[in-house]
């Protein structure tokens, strides 16, 4: 049985509710974005034998994943179930595309175009998530998208997400995990980073990338480890000092000036409890060298964490360092270092879990580097509407067999 917070009711920004002729204008102007981005595109197949628009293709491909298809076969069923429904809005002179019609466009489409129509797209249907308030970059790799008897390694993407809006902003891969840092670089190249604070783990913990944030409006928080190791050191011994007794001696350093907060949360199982201490006045600190390495420092984080698994009662501690060019206080750091995990939880596990991501096998060319952006697009138009908190598995269930409640999301994004 649907219950009523499934029902829709289409809301203008200022919350009043749409007329049908506005509902179906939203409608028309969402898709009729989404297929002028894919019109950009380079269609990659010969002319001859060509039947189907490269445009609606990819939309159908986005459409179809949006309403719960995760392989070519999937679309197949779904787009010749729904083809009255995708002749109202797509031109569809010669039906609906083949499963290998699906496999061969997205094996051949150029990856870089397809990301960057993706980008494109973004930007004009959240205006808002763009210009974030904070931004979390990471990796992940789709396990099952490689090869080893033709030597192809699986496709690794590193994913820009707007932590607030949950949407992905964009995203770029790299040969493996170990090559993250020049993705993220490039990333920094093209998103909006004025007045967003970035978050990013200790891979790019570098100084050209916390420079590159400055210089392009932002702000950094940089996870902090063993690949700079005397920046750690000197941090480490920074915070240990905050437990000694202050001292009226000129020629013994004193305990710097710190701030703490502690917070607590539970859920799937497990209890963590987080003490966060933060130190803005660090010039005793860190010498001279590091400071200026470190182009606008402003805050030095520690995060004390302790998880207890309730089923078990085995409890793991561990002490994690970090950096902003933002004067962050205690409760703020804490709040700001755990929605860095947002890219985690709410991107990477959404992918494997709802749309199956790391079951997806399909290797060849660029295919599967192309669904994981078209898993993108679907997961963003998931999350256009926040008003039902339906799970993101149920609002694809919805999107299937509601073409009201599809019909909804997508006005939402309306440019």
């Amino acid at each position: 049985m649907i219950d009523a917070s499934c029902r829709c009711m289409l809301l203008r920004p200022g919350g009043t509710a749409m007329t049908d002729e506005t509902r179906t204008d939203a409608i028309e102007e969402a898709l009729a974005h989404l297929v002028l981005v894919m019109e950009d595109v380079t269609d990659p197949r010969g002319r001859q034998g060509r039947r189907h628009l490269l445009s609606s293709v990819l939309s159908i491909a986005v459409l179809g994943c949006l309403c719960g298809c995760d392989d070519a076969e999937a679309l197949e069923d779904w787009a010749e179930k729904e083809e009255d429904w995708l002749t109202d809005y797509l031109e569809l002179r010669w039906g609906v595309p083949s499963q290998d019609t699906f496999l061969r466009v997205l094996a051949a489409v150029d990856q870089s175009e397809f990301r960057w129509a993706f980008h494109r797209w973004v930007r004009g249907a959240f205006p808002g998530a763009v210009a974030a308030d904070q931004i979390a970059v990471d990796g992940k790799t789709a396990r099952r998208s490689g090869d080893k008897r033709a030597d192809a390694k699986a496709v690794h993407m590193v994913s820009a997400l707007a932590c607030d809006a949950k949407v992905v902003l964009a995203q770029m891969p790299t040969a493996s995990k170990s090559n993250e840092l020049n993705a993220i670089r490039a990333l920094l190249r093209i998103l909006e980073l004025k007045g967003s604070l970035v978050s990013i783990d200790a891979m790019a913990c570098q100084t050209d990338v916390a420079s590159r944030i400055l210089e392009r409006g932002g702000d950094y928080l940089l996870s902090v480890k063993d690949n700079q190791a005397n920046l750690r050191e000197q941090m480490v011994q920074a915070f240990e000092a905050t437990t000694l007794e202050p001292t009226r001696n000129v020629d013994r350093l004193g305990p710097p000036t710190h701030e703490k907060d502690t917070a607590a949360d539970a859920g799937h199982g497990r209890i963590e409890e987080r003490a966060v201490t933060v130190i803005h006045d660090f010039d005793d600190w860190l010498d001279e060298a590091t400071r200026s390495r470190w182009a606008g420092l402003q805050t030095l984080i520690r995060v004390e964490s302790r998880r207890e698994h309730e089923g078990t009662g085995k409890a793991q501690s561990e002490k994690r360092y970090t950096i902003s060019s933002r004067r962050l206080t205690a409760a703020e750091a804490n709040q700001r270092v755990r929605t860095r995990w947002e890219v985690e939880n709410g991107l990477h596990y959404v992918l494997d879990v709802s749309f199956g991501e790391d079951g997806y096998r399909a290797r060849k060319q660029n295919a599967a580097a192309n669904f994981i952006v078209i898993r993108h697009f679907a997961l963003n138009l998931i999350r256009s509407f926040d008003g039902d908190k339906l799970s993101v598995p149920r609002r694809r269930r919805l999107c299937d067999y509601r073409p009201d409640y599809r019909e909804e999301l997508l006005a939402r994004v309306a440019t």
